[in-house]
C-alpha cells in the first residue's frame, strides 16, 4: 500500500502509466507486479493498509486482472500446518476480493 501511495502522491504514477501506454517496457516483482494490475486491494490479507490508502486502483494495464504474489512460497520456513493456514487465508482473501469486485 505504501508503494502505491508514494507513487500517487508524486507525479511518478502518471508518468509510469504514460510510459507503459506508449509501449514502454517495465518489469515488476512482488509489490512492483501488483501495482500493474487493476486493484491492489487484492493483497490486503498480506499488506495491511496502515497508510489509509483510499484509491487502491493500480495501473490497470493487464486487461482488468489483479495480481496476487507469493500465493505459494517454497522457501518458506513455515511448518505444514502454518503453510496450510497461510494458503487458506490467501485463498479466502482472493475469493472475497473477487466477490466484492463482482458485486
Amino acid at each position: 500500500m505504501k508503494l502505491l501511495l508514494g507513487l500517487k502522491q508524486s507525479d511518478a504514477f502518471q508518468k509510469i502509466k504514460e510510459y507503459i501506454l506508449n509501449d514502454g517496457i517495465v518489469i515488476g516483482g512482488s509489490a512492483g507486479a501488483v501495482i500493474f494490475g487493476k486493484d491492489i486491494d487484492i493483497i490486503s490479507s498480506m499488506d495491511s493498509n496502515d497508510v489509509n490508502l483510499t484509491d487502491t486502483a493500480g495501473f490497470n494495464v493487464l486487461s482488468g486482472i489483479s495480481i496476487f504474489p507469493h500465493y505459494t512460497n517454497k522457501k518458506s520456513s513455515l511448518n505444514d500446518i502454518e503453510s496450510e493456514q497461510r494458503h487458506n487465508r490467501f485463498t479466502n482473501a482472493i475469493k472475497d476480493f473477487s466477490l466484492k469486485k463482482a458485486a
